[in-house]
């Protein structure tokens, strides 16, 4: 086990609804590489935290730890909510008074929230921005031959918009299944968090270019065969990232 040494690292808050595979592979990220966790807030029990919850969580390929055990590992106060923001997350931030705040996994969210971290609040989006900005970064990425992979970066009221501190193409071979491509980006998530918290002095934010950002809504069902057939023409790269070789066959 990677001991954590509180005394040389920042506070840091997780916030997100239910306990959904995302955040779970974050929090699991931060316990692995010694990283503290001070406080959990969980929305429970609303449409919202159902539909993020279930989010992949019946994959075949990679199951985070589940909460009850990263909680322990971490030692994390847990504050389940009704919703957020809420005069108790605010109360549970303001006590913490918190350098970071991760979202694992909690849809869009605004003010107060955006102003509650003294560093700012950190997003791992499971694809390279500013290019793939909105819903489902893999799938997009894939079905139009570009790279997919990680970045992280800082939340603001724009979607996907904020300064990028680290972005990473998926250093992988082999995939097969969109679903599996899918959790690897995540856990590429976990590793640039877990990157940035130890030297957060060394990744300044770098903003994005709009003039190259590209919004995506939800990937529609009707093309996910196809588009999974495509990931046999990918190649992954551990320096230079994933990008798409167009066989004879394609």
């Amino acid at each position: 086990m990677v001991l954590i040494d509180r005394d040389h690292n920042p506070t840091t808050a997780v916030i997100m609804c239910g306990a959904p595979i995302h955040g779970r592979m974050l929090i699991e990220a931060m316990a692995s590489n010694g990283h503290p966790l001070d406080l959990i807030i969980s929305e429970q029990n609303t449409d919202r935290a159902f539909k993020i919850e279930s989010f992949l969580v019946d994959n075949s390929f990679d199951t985070a730890r589940p909460l009850p055990e990263l909680l322990e590992m971490m030692d994390a106060t847990y504050c389940p909510v009704d919703n957020f923001p809420s005069p108790k997350v605010l109360g549970a931030l303001t006590d913490l008074n918190p350098e970071n705040i991760v979202c694992g996994g909690c849809g869009i969210i605004g003010e107060p929230l955006l102003s509650a971290a003294r560093y700012g609040l950190l997003n791992a989006h499971p694809g390279l921005l500013p290019a793939f900005r909105g819903l489902d970064p893999v799938l997009w990425g894939v079905a139009i031959r570009a790279a997919v992979g990680s970045t992280l970066h800082f939340v603001i009221a724009g979607i996907d918009e904020g300064g990028i501190l680290l972005a990473q193409g998926l250093p992988w071979r082999g995939a097969r299944k969109l679903e599996e491509c899918r959790l690897q980006c995540m856990r590429l998530g976990g590793t640039l968090l877990s990157k940035f918290l130890a030297a957060p002095e060394g990744f300044p934010a770098q903003q994005q270019d709009n003039a190259t950002a590209n919004y995506y809504s939800a990937f529609p069902k009707t093309e996910y065969a196809a588009t999974e057939e495509k990931l046999r023409h990918y190649i992954f790269d551990s320096e230079q990232g994933s990008r798409f070789q167009c066989e004879a066959s394609c």
